[in-house]
Order: structure tokens, then sequence, then C-alpha cells
């Protein structure tokens, strides 16, 4: 269907009557002002249902616009503000990795509490020895975070390497003396290992804490 309109010298479009087919269509004649399309949207004047949250000048988007290049300019993980789902366990610098190498030895049973790392570790690393060697357990490579610890034992020249599930530092001199460790904790500062001892032994480790 064709109908038949005029625009005035007001810029008003007027549908013609006699253009439309019925009185139906008679009573939907609207008259549409072209001077409100005229231009960009500064031009369209804010209402009740048309809001342009205090925008002004030629261009609505151009201050989001600089704003949105100003945040992404240099962005790296340092510009990340920390909130409730995103945490940084304090880290500060160009990498959010960091490490920590520490030395230590035991001979006794009990928890022994480690915070020189000064920061709260993901999991930790340790490489321990003080066996005799033969068939007993010389040395081990071990591994653990909040929830787990496993080791690898060495034997000496006569059984080889060994598993262990439960302890990430195993160390023993004879088959009546053996000292283990597991991690108990990781706190904000370091963790805490609980040894268990049985007869007399001593283990030294190197540990590496990392975050």
């Amino acid at each position: 269907m064709t109908i038949r309109a005029y625009r005035d010298d007001r810029g008003q479009i007027t549908v013609i009557d006699d253009a439309l087919p019925s009185a139906a269509w008679k009573a939907r004649r609207t008259i549409i002002d072209l001077d409100e399309f005229a231009g960009d949207a500064d031009s369209i004047a804010e209402s009740a249902t048309k809001k342009w949250a205090g925008e002004t000048g030629a261009d609505v988007t151009a201050s989001h616009e600089a704003a949105t290049v100003a945040a992404l300019t240099g962005l790296d993980g340092d510009n990340l503000a920390e909130s409730a789902t995103r945490k940084w366990a304090g880290v500060t610098g160009a990498t959010r990795t960091r490490t920590h190498v520490g030395t230590y030895t035991r001979s006794t049973a009990g928890n022994l509490t480690i915070t020189d790392p000064g920061w709260q570790p993901r999991i930790v690393l340790f490489f321990a020895t003080g066996g005799s060697g033969g068939t007993y357990q010389v040395a081990s490579i071990g591994c653990a975070d909040a929830s787990n610890d496993v080791a690898l034992v060495f034997y000496g020249n006569t059984v080889g390497v060994g598993l262990q599930t439960s302890r990430c530092i195993v160390a023993q001199t004879d088959a009546s003396n053996l000292i283990r460790a597991y991690v108990s904790s990781i706190t904000s500062t370091g963790y805490v290992l609980t040894f268990d001892l049985t007869g007399t032994a001593s283990v030294d480790w190197i540990a590496i804490s990392i975050e």
C-alpha cells in the first residue's frame, strides 16, 4: 500500500486524509516533526523516557572513550585492584610469582612453625637428607600444599626410589630410627611442619616456598 503525504515549510510531514484506505487508518494519522531527528544524539532533548546521564557536548561518547583508553594504557596485573573475588595474596611488583629458599634441621617430634617466607605460600618444595644409606631412606624430594603431601624417597643403592604419599620429608638412619614430616597448615607468613620420630634421627632440608 502506498500512502501519500506532504512536508510543509516547518519540516512536518502530514499524511493526506483521502490517501488513507479507511476511517480507522485516518484515526491513526500522524504528524512527524523531522526537526527532532536533525543533527546527532545531542539534538534529542532529554525526557522522562530518554536519559543521557548528564552527558554534554558534541559527542556523548567522547568522555567514555577517553576514560577507556586511559584505563587500558599500560595495563598489567598491578593495575587491578584487589576485591572479594580477586586476591593477590599481598604480592606487589611486576610479577605475581615469588619464591623463598630456606635451610633447616630437626631431630625431635612435634610442630615446627616456619615464618621466614613472610607471606602465604601456595606450595612448598622440600629437599631432605639424613639417612645412612643401604636399604634405608637416605634422602627425599617432597612437596606440599594446604591439603596434600607427597615425597620421592631414595633408599641408597639397594632398593632404589619409593613414593611416600602422606609425608613431604623422610629420613631414616636404620630400621629403628626414622624421622618424617608433613605440612599441617599454611599460614599468612609461611607454614607449619609436623614431625613424627621413631627412635633417634635427624634430618636436614632445603625448602623452596612458592607463592
